[in-house]
């Protein structure tokens, strides 16, 4: 596309003459603009108008990206929006057919501690030389068979809808 109309010669050299090095930066320009017979002023112009060509498709690559990022954005929140309804609408079922297959994964429990690790008994602590912490696998047992403690809590964690 071009909104300015440049003068074919001058606009050879320059999309054949010129070269820039892409590690350093460094411009080589061509001997054959220097060599065409044409004003200072015809050159410098069209070099103008080339540049202003560049920038207007540099502008509609621009918008178009724009654009595609927000279609994606779009498109994302669409798919977590029906990951979503599934999660609600089919728990716990499974769909298959030829084309899709539809089913859940639990993730594990978490086991959120909140309380300083000072405050829990020594029988949830393990020590390693020099480090004590909490041994979750224990505390967890201890939690799953119905037991209360204010320090610590079990979350549960939402299935997971996988579609392949």
């Amino acid at each position: 596309m071009k909104l300015y109309e440049i003068e074919n010669r001058i606009q050879e050299v320059i999309e054949n003459g010129f070269s820039v090095d892409e590690e350093t930066g460094e411009f080589f320009e061509s001997e054959d603009l220097e060599a065409l017979e044409v004003t200072k002023a015809e050159k410098c112009l069209n070099v103008g108008k080339y540049v202003k060509n560049l920038l207007g498709e540099l502008s509609m690559v621009e918008n178009e990206r724009k654009s595609l990022q927000a279609r994606e954005k779009a498109l994302k929140n669409k798919v977590d929006s029906l990951k979503k309804y599934l999660e609600f609408y089919a728990y716990d079922q499974s769909f298959i057919d030829g084309a899709v297959k539809i089913k859940f994964q639990k993730q594990a429990d978490e086991l959120v501690i909140k309380k300083d690790i000072s405050d829990i008994p020594d029988l949830f602590i393990r020590t390693k030389p020099e480090v004590k912490e909490v041994d979750k696998v224990e505390l967890k047992k201890f939690l799953k068979s119905g037991n209360y403690v204010d320090y610590a809590e079990m979350v549960e964690r939402k299935k997971k809808v996988i579609i392949k």
